[in-house]
């Protein structure tokens, strides 16, 4: 029996996996990491205002941050600007980057080329074995950090970097920004981060979907789902499972080789695909020409052949295919 989640209510305690750090003023590992690359580990970060995350640059590993609630002035390439929810900022290697909370903010953080928990077990054997050195020896703090691929520069003045406006910010997007836009029938497909901000590894998208609108997913996709729901709701139908219904700030995270069906119960209902593996900004790209400059008629034999041809996972898209 598969013990993956299907859908993760942030709110609920029995939803969370493991908790990540005892405090009340910290967060909890919602999803492991996944592959040689420990994709989609996912955990909440819970901050009060006037919190700050001095400047600092990791040497591997992909963070990307969303938004949930409050207000964060994100620092992040020399430049900052402010940060509200629905908003996202993707974090390179050796970026440096840091931040200053102006309200008690949520947000959430996906990560890719890290492994946080291993972070976090370090830290327990520090405060078990040698609770004096942790936070109060500087030296060993920056050896603690610069082994864990983590460079601090606590000292440098993040109030100083030139404020510019979000679209400027390095791998920053506002909840209204996106790299490009597709529409389909009953489907607006936005793209959010490409291929190659994420070092080959995905694509990261936002589907705006009618009311009625349903997708199958094969059983042969291989890998897991990651999605949030941003706004309306849906009815998650999975294979040997019962039907549940996810609303605005759920996680939808189901297995990989996993049938399922998700369907939009209200119009302009918003999801956040953070896991897209197969290259659908190509294939929206070819069909899109087609659409254009094709002698054909676009139908349903030419979308499965096109699907196939990208590994898509999508086996129905209600008025498409």
């Amino acid at each position: 029996m598969n013990q993956h989640r299907i859908v993760i209510d942030p709110g609920n305690p029995e939803h969370v996996v493991s908790a990540a750090m005892a405090a009340e003023d910290g967060g909890h590992s919602f999803i492991h990491g996944r592959g040689i690359r420990k994709n989609n580990e996912m955990s909440d970060y819970v901050v009060n205002k006037g919190d700050t995350i001095p400047l600092h640059t990791h040497d591997y590993g992909y963070e990307l941050f969303y938004v949930i609630k409050g207000t964060v002035t994100a620092v992040t390439g020399g430049y900052r600007t402010e940060a509200g929810p629905g908003d996202m900022l993707l974090i390179r290697p050796h970026t440096p980057h840091g931040f200053v909370y102006r309200e008690d903010t949520l947000w959430w953080e996906l990560l890719s080329d890290l492994c946080m928990w291993d972070d976090v077990w370090s830290i327990d054997r520090v405060f078990e074995n040698c609770p004096d050195l942790f936070f109060k020896d500087p030296v060993f703090n920056g050896k603690f950090m610069r082994n864990k691929g983590q460079t601090d520069y606590p000292e440098y003045p993040m109030a100083d970097m030139t404020e510019v406006k979000p679209g400027r910010l390095p791998g920053f997007l506002s909840k209204d920004m996106y790299y490009k836009k597709y529409s389909l029938p009953g489907i607006e497909c936005r793209l959010k981060y490409p291929k190659w901000d994420l070092n080959g590894l995905k694509e990261v998208w936002e589907f705006v979907l009618d009311k009625g609108v349903s997708v199958d997913f094969g059983s042969h996709y291989f890998s897991e789902e990651l999605m949030v729901v941003a706004g309306g709701s849906v009815r998650v139908d999975v294979q040997n499972e019962e039907p549940q219904t996810a609303v605005k700030g759920m996680v939808i995270n189901i297995p990989n080789y996993t049938a399922h069906k998700i369907t939009a119960l209200e119009d302009r209902t918003v999801l956040q695909d953070f896991n897209v593996q197969f290259d659908l900004l190509l294939m929206l790209d070819e069909i899109e020409a087609y659409r254009r400059w094709g002698s054909g008629r676009i139908g349903k034999a030419y979308l499965r052949e096109t699907f196939k041809k990208y590994r898509c996972p999508y086996t129905g898209i209600s008025g498409v295919v």
